[in-house]
């Protein structure tokens, strides 16, 4: 993300071994290449999220030394002697009153972006305590599979697998069991939530709700990608 965290991007790259994936050259291109993409994307004002065309990446160039993104990719494929490609490569959606966490993981293996709204107060006016609190909600996001962001997102298509699921465990253990169908009704909010991220318990805290911290400083959010290699 920028330094005004106004959007994110992800660049995923994939080689053939991880011998060069864990590679310093590699990892270098990496930066290089999102580097590129905040800069291209820094110009336009608002845009929703969406996966970049791959064709039209690979032709960005940096302002650096004026070198493609298609052609960096080439000189450390030939460093490394093995075929470098993009994988699938995103940026958040931007937006006024908006800004975007991002996380990657020490070994890069793991990245994740967090768009969240600002309700009361821009990101710029949050303090350093503050900011540090709400961070956890990417720490949490990057940490845990979560299917769905708000109470909202969840699908009925999920709800209708989850209770066949619920359904089916309950009368193997009981075949004579009752009222089955309620039961199973009463369950799936709490199954839900389980894999619902505003209504999960912080991984690091069970005792912090990642909704009260959303509540906490007035925060929606609005859209999330993950991607572990």
């Amino acid at each position: 993300s920028p330094s005004d965290l106004s959007f994110g991007a992800i660049v995923h790259l994939r080689a053939q071994t991880d011998f060069v994936t864990n590679s310093q050259s590699f990892v270098n291109l990496q930066k290089e290449i999102g580097e590129i993409v905040l800069s291209e994307y820094s110009k336009k004002s608002e845009f929703p999220s969406f996966v970049i065309n791959q064709s039209e990446l690979l032709e960005l160039k940096s302002t650096a030394d004026n070198l493609s993104v298609e052609e960096k990719i080439a000189t450390v494929s030939s460093i490394t002697k093995e075929e470098i490609k993009l994988g699938e490569c995103w940026v958040s959606e931007k937006k006024e009153g908006y800004f975007t966490l991002s996380y990657t993981h020490y070994n890069a293996q793991l990245t994740a972006l967090l768009t969240l709204k600002a309700n009361s107060k821009s990101y710029s006016e949050f303090s350093e305590e503050e900011l540090k609190e709400i961070r956890k909600l990417i720490i949490h996001l990057a940490g845990t599979d979560s299917l769905f962001l708000t109470k909202e997102d969840v699908t009925q298509e999920w709800i209708s697998k989850e209770s066949e699921v619920l359904k089916e465990s309950m009368l193997k253990k009981n075949p004579s069991l009752k009222n089955v169908e309620q039961i199973v009704e009463k369950q799936i909010p709490k199954r839900a939530g389980e894999v619902t991220f505003t209504e999960q318990a912080f991984i690091l805290d069970s005792s912090t709700k990642m909704s009260s911290i959303l509540e906490k400083f007035d925060l929606t959010p609005i859209w999330a990608k993950k991607i572990a290699l």
